[in-house]
């Protein structure tokens, strides 16, 4: 075995560029780069290759040390991303109202913990391509998290691999990367978001950078042609383009991204158009500063969205200038200055220890007890203004489908079966004005991300959502009967665009022929800022993000062309009428969460897509002032 020596190589940092200037752009405007979140798998497969060529380089020689790379490390990231968490905390001060900041400050502890990933998932059960990972100032952690958690199993790994099985240690670093990658593909079909955040369902990404290492150090480089190395290049870089949020991530898609990285890192220099392009010094410049503009780009973009809204047109340019003085400033002042200096493993901990005491004993009691203060002040308010599940009659789950809770008015035997996803569970305040109005009980039950279909579901809800689904529906099909009266409600503009939806809908409505059937309308999807109209009705004189939308802007949208596709399959069945609230919230002109005319000065909306528990129930006392329901 020859040993071959590491040395500086800048088409690396090159790469770097790339990852990151793919999610700035990325975190900027999603619609100019669909898949620039790839930079972070690209990031992924560069730490795992130059760690491992480093420690693995290291232990051949008899020069490794775990208190020396946990030093190395801390000193390396611990410094920057400290800055960053104290300085988006300081901002949040000014721009966040108390249960964003109470929020923000949990979100803060998880990471300087290095366990973001864990809390973003867990805790807040996130998508991360949800719309409200925007209000989350340091939702980039969560892929630092991996990295920091990585590092606590490959070392010690890699070590006993090179000591005691260092013949075989490709044989095992291969199973170890079948492992994961086989319960990435499993978990990302069942659990997308445990898979997305989760260190073992990543890890096969840096262990591919990994085993490339392990490669490198003993056989060096390998010769690719150079025509074929601007290739792999040019389908990374493209990868950007055609690769989205739609796709089941990471499962094995991000193998792709992975496995294109990793052929880039073993390749010979070469003369190839992609080395030289990689080597210019202004690219390789911004992957030296990579680190710090990763840690900075995210919390400028959400901070500057939560006071301002949507980034447009020359705010761009405000935007990234603020970005790039925030980079430049912590790069050459603080990741610089901290990377090298001269201190012990033990003195080097405190750069972890002392900001993380900072924020659990002092500024995190003091937030919580300020947000809990504003609750009960608020107490009403604040349920007002909060989503359909804080409603205990609002039955969000398919295990509750048979619990008296889900009835209204309680104790009654209902003959009206109301169901969906979670626009089904945004409308039981209007339905329950209904119904003591028309003297209707109904039972509730809905299922987040399902539509309401009974067939080709396959063609229509995601597949991570599929098996759920398919209960969902499958529990309808047997219960429907028990009913003479049905009213469906879906998040239409989500499904509309599938193959099948025209015709699973009629499918549907075709099995519920001898029922009278209500399909109520989707709400228009539009922007509220909700902690900051919260503060707003309590008196604090603020701006909130929260926009409306013009009519001729939402008669071009999802929400509107979903609409009417099914508002037009509906006109084909006698018992089955179309419930269109739109007129609530638009006029000829303008839609907007407010309507002063149903709940003056309170908003109507809980996020984009859902109505508040004000809202429906507001929506309901208006409607029967006028109409009715039940005909």
């Amino acid at each position: 075995m020859v040993n071959k020596k590491i040395s500086y190589r800048p088409e690396i940092d090159g790469l770097r560029a790339v990852a990151v200037i793919s999610v700035l752009i990325f975190h900027l405007n999603p619609e100019i780069l669909p898949g620039g979140f790839l930079g972070v798998d690209i990031f992924f497969t560069i730490s795992g290759f130059l760690i491992t060529s480093i420690i693995y380089d290291d232990i051949l020689k008899g020069h490794f040390s775990f208190k020396n790379f946990f030093r190395k490390r801390i000193l390396r990231l611990v410094p920057p991303s400290v800055f960053v968490v104290f300085a988006t905390i300081f901002c949040g001060f000014y721009l966040l109202g108390p249960s964003s900041l109470y929020l923000l400050i949990k979100s803060a502890i998880s990471s300087l913990a290095m366990s973001a990933n864990i809390f973003f998932w867990k805790i807040l059960g996130l998508n991360y391509f949800a719309p409200e990972s925007e209000t989350l100032p340091l939702l980039h952690f969560w892929s630092l998290a991996i990295e920091e958690q990585f590092y606590f199993f490959w070392p010690p790994v890699l070590f006993i691999l090179s000591k005691y099985f260092n013949k075989r240690i490709f044989l095992y670093a291969f199973l170890l990367i079948f492992l994961s990658v086989a319960l990435s593909f499993v978990l990302t079909s069942q659990n997308s978001e445990l898979a997305y955040f989760m260190p073992f369902t990543r890890a096969y990404q840096l262990l591919i950078g990994c085993l490339v290492g392990i490669y490198s150090v003993q056989k060096g480089k390998i010769y690719i042609n150079d025509v074929l190395l601007d290739l792999v290049f040019l389908i990374l870089v493209s990868s950007f383009f055609w690769m989205n949020k739609t796709f089941s991530f990471p499962g094995l898609w991000a193998l792709i991204p992975t496995l294109l990285t990793s052929i880039l890192l073993i390749a010979n220099e070469g003369r190839s158009i992609s080395t030289r392009f990689l080597k210019f010094k202004s690219v390789v410049f911004i992957g030296l500063t990579s680190y710090s503009l990763y840690l900075w780009h995210w919390p400028v973009i959400s901070l500057f969205k939560i006071k301002f809204g949507e980034v447009k047109n020359i705010q761009y340019i405000i935007v990234l200038f603020i970005i790039i003085i925030l980079t430049l400033f912590s790069y050459y002042f603080i990741e610089k200055k901290t990377r090298y200096i001269d201190i012990s493993f033990n003195k080097s901990l405190l750069f972890n220890v002392v900001p993380l005491l900072i924020v659990v004993l002092f500024l995190f009691p003091s937030i919580k007890a300020k947000n809990l203060n504003f609750i009960s002040k608020n107490k009403n308010l604040t349920y007002g203004v909060d989503r359909y599940t804080s409603d205990a009659t609002v039955c969000h789950d398919l295990s509750k489908i048979s619990n008296n809770d889900c009835v209204y008015p309680k104790g009654d035997n209902p003959d009206v079966l109301m169901w969906g996803d979670s626009n089904s569970a945004h409308y039981v305040g209007f339905v329950k004005k209904i119904s003591l109005r028309e003297g209707k009980a109904f039972r509730n039950i809905s299922e987040s991300a399902c539509a309401p279909l009974l067939s080709r579901l396959e063609e229509i809800v995601k597949n991570k959502d599929l098996s759920r689904c398919k209960k969902f529906a499958t529990a309808i099909e047997m219960i429907k009967d028990k009913y003479p009266v049905h009213i469906i409600s879906g998040q239409w503009a989500t499904y509309y665009k599938s193959p099948g939806f025209e015709q699973s809908l009629r499918e549907t409505f075709k099995r519920f022929k001898d029922k009278k059937v209500y399909i109520m309308s989707q709400i228009p999807f539009l922007k509220i800022d909700r902690d900051c109209e919260i503060s707003r009705l309590i008196g604090e004189n603020i701006k909130c993000k929260t926009t409306n939308k013009s009519y001729a802007s939402y008669i071009r949208s999802h929400s509107y062309l979903a609409n009417l596709l099914v508002k037009s399959v509906v006109k084909d069945f006698k018992n089955i009428s179309f419930v269109d609230l739109t007129n609530y919230f638009c006029d000829k002109k303008v839609c907007s969460v407010f309507n002063d005319k149903i709940l003056k000065g309170i908003p109507l909306y809980y996020d984009r897509s859902h109505l508040n528990n004000f809202g429906s129930a507001a929506l309901g006392e208006s409607f029967v002032k006028t109409k009715v329901f039940f005909k």
